[in-house]
């Protein structure tokens, strides 16, 4: 029994006449004919009356025809259910990232230009990079993390500056630059160790021989900027985007960029090899390489 024996049935049942289903169908009625016999060959039961050459759909038929239609009727659902997310997915783009900030510079100059493109953005931790990267439903990953295995490819994107943030009667306020020297007495508000781009803040402290005396731990960037506005601590931050900088300037919080050749952490766009059968996603990566060099341009959005 398939798909077509289940159409075929519900014409001639629908129509009770093998001449008018056969025109309906486009097929030939001794073709047809021979289609619903074997129906009910494969059925062990009868589904028509035959009356010379009148054919009239009986009770067992009744029965059977309300289990296709419901059949027919899932299947055409599931049809449409599947060519509306093929749809979807053309136009929509799953980004994963170890940071929000890394990628939104990325996410705001693509939308810039493709209004008809829904981007996707999740942040998550660095140690799940494999488990996203093998996930259909994501297309992209961008972290400091470099990551390579034989189903994915990785391209460098850029080297994210840091700066300081501190309070506007701090002493720091004043200076056009820093350097992590300067910063060594400090007291510092940050994110927790687990983050990656705490990861890479320690990284950097320890390159400079500074271990950080951290009297704030949080996750919340509100959080941190009450204690930098307070007074209390300062911090220090990458590239951020529209929202988190327009926080800064509302709690008059001075942004300082760290000079050191050193802090600076590169920025990583992984994906699966497969994405090259699909036109968008191409489309998406292509952008990205040509604009990358754009992306350290005015790196406080």
């Amino acid at each position: 029994m398939n798909i077509d024996q289940l159409r075929y049935f519900k014409a001639v049942a629908e129509e009770e006449n093998l001449g008018r289903a056969s025109q309906r169908l486009h097929i030939t009625q001794q073709g047809l004919s021979a289609n619903i016999i074997k129906l009910e060959s494969e059925l062990g039961a009868y589904l028509f009356d035959r009356v010379g050459r009148q054919i009239y759909l009986n009770d067992t038929g009744r029965r059977f025809l309300t289990h296709v239609d419901r059949l027919l009727n899932e299947l055409k659902d599931a049809e449409e259910e599947i060519k509306t997310k093929k749809v979807s997915r053309r136009n929509s783009i799953t980004i994963s990232s170890t940071g929000s900030g890394i990628a939104s510079r990325i996410i705001s100059g693509y939308l810039s230009c493709h209004n008809d493109t829904n981007i996707i953005l999740n942040v998550i931790d660095d140690k799940y990079i494999p488990y996203a990267l093998s996930q259909q439903n994501v297309d992209f990953v961008i972290s400091s993390v470099m990551y390579s295995s034989a189903t994915t490819d990785t391209c460098f994107l850029y080297e994210q500056p840091f700066w300081a943030a501190v309070s506007i009667d701090h002493p720091l306020a004043e200076r056009s630059e820093v350097s992590l020297a300067d910063l060594k007495e400090e007291k510092f508000a940050l994110d927790p160790e687990t983050v990656t781009f705490r990861k890479d803040l320690d990284s950097i402290f320890e390159k400079a021989g500074i271990a950080p005396n951290v009297v704030l731990t949080s996750n919340s960037l509100d959080a941190l900027a009450n204690c930098v506005q307070s007074g209390t601590a300062i911090t220090i931050f990458g590239q951020h985007g529209k929202k988190e900088n327009e926080l800064w300037k509302s709690r008059n919080i001075c942004l300082i960029p760290i000079v050191d050749e050193f802090a600076k952490r590169k920025i990583y766009m992984h994906w699966r090899k497969e994405i090259k059968r699909d036109v968008h996603l191409m489309d998406f990566l292509a952008y990205v390489r040509e604009n990358s060099e754009s992306l350290l341009e005015n790196p406080l959005l």
